[in-house]
């Protein structure tokens, strides 16, 4: 039988990624649709969480992770291309979540999709 062979559109850097894919496998937050973050302590959207994990401050949330993945993912593309292939992918994950996509599935779907990197240059 042959190996099914992965191609990667995304590169996350793995310390990032792995903090994030735990915190998504584990329960350790209650999963919300529409909003980064609720007032509720610990209800976050899957891109919530990533800014969670990475530091973020209460209701800052969205702006670590848009921070985080404009740093620390990587393309095969590059300028505006790269720019927009960390937005498709934000945008992906993001209609997931929203559309009832529970964390566990998220993070397999990341694992999938996302090949960690120890350098995003």
């Amino acid at each position: 039988m042959a190996t099914k062979k992965t191609t990667h559109k995304w590169g996350l850097k793995r310390d990032i990624a792995e903090r994030w894919l735990q915190a998504l496998e584990t329960g350790e937050f209650k999963q919300v649709k529409g909003s980064w973050e609720t007032r509720i302590v610990g209800e976050h959207c899957v891109l919530g969480v990533l800014g969670k994990v990475n530091g973020a401050r209460k209701g800052h949330c969205n702006f670590v992770e848009q921070d985080l993945l404009r740093r620390n993912m990587q393309s095969c593309l590059v300028g505006k291309e790269r720019d927009q292939a960390v937005q498709d992918f934000r945008s992906k994950v993001m209609r997931m979540n929203d559309r009832g996509t529970n964390f566990k599935d998220l993070a397999k779907f990341i694992r999938e999709n996302v090949k960690l990197v120890d350098d995003v240059s």
